[in-house]
């Protein structure tokens, strides 16, 4: 199979992130890229971009913390999510984003 670098997409691959390797399973990985996605909430509520955001950058931060060498299974659960989000739209706000200040938490 030929692998077409326009078809890369690295957030998707953070949204497929196995929490016990760092890593997309290993059928996404064979597949080359993983290219144009959709993605839905599971409660088929709205997804504002914030949201989006905000859940990248909370894979984003684990995946940092897996890299040297941090434990995160403490931080990977619904109450470590929230805080994240908290922090993260609290540091938006601060940074003078206009959009953060209506997003809701729970996400």
């Amino acid at each position: 199979m030929t692998r077409d670098p326009g078809l890369d997409n690295q957030l998707a691959s953070h949204l497929l992130t196995q929490p016990n390797t760092g890593h997309p399973e290993e059928k996404w990985q064979r597949a080359g890229y993983i290219g144009t996605v959709t993605v839905m909430r599971q409660d088929s509520k709205s997804l504002s971009f914030e949201a989006m955001e905000t859940a990248l950058m909370y894979v984003d931060h684990l995946l940092g913390l897996f890299r040297d060498g941090v434990s995160t299974s403490r931080l990977m659960n619904p109450a470590g999510f929230q805080r994240f989000c908290q922090r993260y739209k609290q540091e938006r706000i601060a940074s003078g984003d206009k959009m953060f200040p209506t997003m809701p938490i729970p996400l």
